[in-house]
């Protein structure tokens, strides 16, 4: 029945945590999010299928997948040193 499906675009650099969301979300929800593949082009996104969620659930799944990365996000800024966004010869290698 893999036709009867419904697609969702993620645009992500994030996917770990996307499965993780996921995974909390279905067992939570009851809901059959799965992630098909992910996409790794100038813009990365993941590709996610489901059938018995809603459109209100595929919402709620990106919100909590926000906030995720969002507390992810702080986490690691809030762990580097006072200035490091100021002194691009701190930035790690591949992003100078």
């Amino acid at each position: 029945m893999e036709q009867d499906k419904k697609t969702l675009y993620i645009i992500t650099n994030y996917e770990t945590i996307l499965r993780e969301t996921i995974d909390w979300y279905n067992k939570t929800y009851n809901t059959d999010f799965e992630v098909s593949k992910y996409l790794r082009d100038e813009v990365n996104r993941a590709v996610v299928l489901y059938n018995l969620a809603t459109e209100n659930d595929a919402f709620q799944l990106g919100v909590n997948f926000g906030r995720m990365c969002e507390a992810f996000d702080k986490g690691v800024s809030s762990s580097l040193p006072p200035g490091y966004f100021d002194n691009p010869e701190l930035y790690p290698q591949e992003f100078r």
